[in-house]
């Protein structure tokens, strides 16, 4: 048995912790640099950008869902100022994955496909004329704050204001990132659009700030209160429950096709993920709000850009298949240590899996310690993850197997739990993570029976 072969096992486990621990920020980290100059999921200002100081440049965040519909006034006449309601695609990167809304002020929706004069070959620009409106973003962190933007997010810190940017500045980025642009004049009366438009620009002037939230608090969450309270409760009246997808669903969506932070968002998010959200809750999303606008305004979305660049369908099981994989290395590991005969490789290997598991529940401990998301509070799966697998590093091969047959029986009686309908969370994948490493280390740490010595044959004495 080659002692290196087990030290690169025992680095596989420590990088898995390592990963586990920093994913968030090691993801925000390495999309931003790819995504250029931005800082999440919405328009970088310049220096020659006219914004109000309490205003700066930054990145936005996420979005809307569904509703019913009512009779409405006649939309606006060309030439007029009105209100636009944009709806960004997905992007590329961590906060861009679930699109952007924000709204734009213009005498007139501006002349389809208004890209830069410099725009791409691939790009459309017949009809292009810049747009000479202004847009109110809100997913722009305060700069001061946009380094630890994650960090200050997670402790519930009113980071993230309102910017006023200038319309052709906004499809300039966004059509720089090939994400797709939809935009919806909003049939507003007189009245309506005199307060809507008074609001938009007093929280510019104000600089409001708010703690993002990714349902209850974001640039899509923010759009849909101002255009409802403006239109009379147009968006939430008649608000219904729905029965299509969980919180949890709206999550994984978002994250479709990238494991790491979904089975990080299968650890640290509880029960209260698994609700249905209702009509006026879904539009957290901003598709969700492009929807609910289109049903209860009457107004259809007009195109804009169409992303060029060709997407494949994504899987949000990847995370789960991710914990289940997790689980299967710690086995092998196991197996692998069984072959060293003098032991030395089999407690390396209940050493990585101890530091691994019990690691990870010390992490998701701390989460529901500090992270102000109430999600996060209440868990199943503080259960299941259990510190005391720690003491698998110091543990006699007996002291595993007792150790063992407990963890076992534990997750035995939360898998009844389970069955029975008691536990209202996706628990399966982490289960099975624990238990398969778990069924090996019992499996590895039998005492082994000595075989018996062989019957001495009988003497034979000379006569």
């Amino acid at each position: 048995m080659s002692m290196r072969r087990l030290w690169m096992w025992l680095l596989c486990f420590c990088g898995l912790l390592g990963l586990t621990l920093v994913s968030p920020r090691l993801a925000h980290a390495l999309e931003a640099a790819d995504s250029g100059p931005t800082s999440g999921a919405g328009v970088v200002i310049d220096a020659a950008t006219s914004v109000p100081s309490a205003a700066p440049t930054g990145t936005p965040v996420n979005g809307p869902a569904v509703p019913a519909a009512p009779a409405m006034p006649a939309a606006a006449a060309p030439g007029s100022i009105g209100v636009d309601l944009y709806t960004i695609g997905p992007g590329a990167y961590l906060y861009a994955r679930y699109g952007h809304s924000l709204l734009c002020v213009s005498e007139a929706p501006p002349a389809k496909n208004a890209l830069p004069k410099d725009a791409p070959p691939k790009e459309p620009t017949k009809d292009a004329s810049p747009a000479k409106g202004d847009c109110y973003d809100f997913g722009v962190p305060n700069p001061q704050y946009a380094e630890g933007m994650f960090w200050h997010s997670y402790r519930g810190r009113p980071i993230f204001i309102t910017a006023k940017i200038p319309e052709q500045v906004m499809l300039d980025t966004f059509l720089g990132q090939d994400r797709t642009i939809e935009r919806q004049r909003l049939p507003l009366t007189p009245e309506e659009l005199k307060r809507l438009m008074d609001a938009l620009e007093g929280s510019a002037a104000r600089g409001d700030a708010y703690a993002y939230h990714p349902a209850f608090a974001n640039c899509s969450t923010r759009v849909r209160d101002l255009v409802n309270a403006a239109s009379g409760d147009r968006l939430k009246r008649d608000e219904k429950p729905t029965t299509d997808v969980t919180f949890r669903d709206i999550m994984e969506d978002g994250l479709a096709g990238h494991p790491l932070e979904l089975a990080v968002a299968a650890l640290a998010f509880g029960p209260m993920n698994e609700r249905y959200p209702s009509s006026w809750e879904a539009q957290l999303v901003p598709s969700k709000l492009r929807d609910a606008v289109e049903a209860r305004f009457g107004v259809k979305p007009e195109k804009v850009h169409e992303r060029i660049e060709f997407q494949m369908e994504k899987s949000v099981a990847a995370g789960r298949f991710l914990l289940v994989m997790v689980g299967l290395l710690l086995w092998g590991g196991i197996a692998l240590g069984q072959r060293d005969p003098s032991g030395k490789g089999l407690r390396i290997a209940f050493g990585a899996m101890g530091l691994f598991l019990g690691g990870l529940a010390l992490v998701l401990e701390l989460v529901a310690l500090t992270c102000t998301y109430p999600e996060t509070h209440a868990n199943w799966l503080l259960l299941v993850l259990l510190p005391t697998d720690l003491a698998l590093v110091k543990l006699s091969p007996r002291g595993v197997s007792r150790y063992a047959k407990v963890r076992l029986a534990l997750l035995g009686a939360f898998l009844l739990l389970d069955l029975a309908g008691v536990v209202h969370q996706v628990v399966v994948p982490v289960l099975l993570m624990v238990a398969i490493p778990f069924v090996a280390a019992l499996y590895a740490s039998r005492p082994k029976s000595r075989p018996s010595p062989a019957p001495l044959a009988p003497s034979v004495s000379a006569r």
